[in-house]
């Protein structure tokens, strides 16, 4: 999965600051995504040890942009068992009315074609 990432950046060190805190690890934003996924509940209800839900957002934005969402999501799953990947797809099974972002329905589609593998 860290080939995946992008490279981190050199030490946070004062005089490079342009102002704002250090960037959040991409491992924390991509658990935080996984967190978000499994309990399918509202980003406020985010746990601090994620860091803040609006820093995750812009994070999955420009992973989707970048296309590197699909490609951490892709091999997330691959690494999973037959009965994860089936319970991620029982998990992301939207209920009626559920509006979410574009990139929610890409992952949803991700776990289907992988489930489809499956059988």
């Amino acid at each position: 999965m860290r080939c995946l990432l992008p490279r981190a950046k050199s030490a946070w060190r004062r005089r490079d600051r342009k102002g704002g805190r250090p960037m959040l690890e991409e491992r924390a934003c991509f658990e935080a995504v996984l967190w978000y996924l499994s309990r399918r509940g509202p980003w406020r209800k985010l746990p601090g040890r994620f860091g803040s839900a609006r820093t995750i957002q812009r994070r999955i934005m420009a992973w989707r942009l970048q296309g590197t969402l699909d490609a951490l999501w892709q091999r997330y799953l691959e690494q999973r068992t037959v009965e994860d990947r089936q319970a991620w797809r029982r998990a992301l099974t939207p209920d009626r009315g559920d509006r979410r972002r574009q990139w929610y329905w890409e992952m949803l589609g991700l776990v289907r074609a992988c489930s489809r593998d499956d059988r």
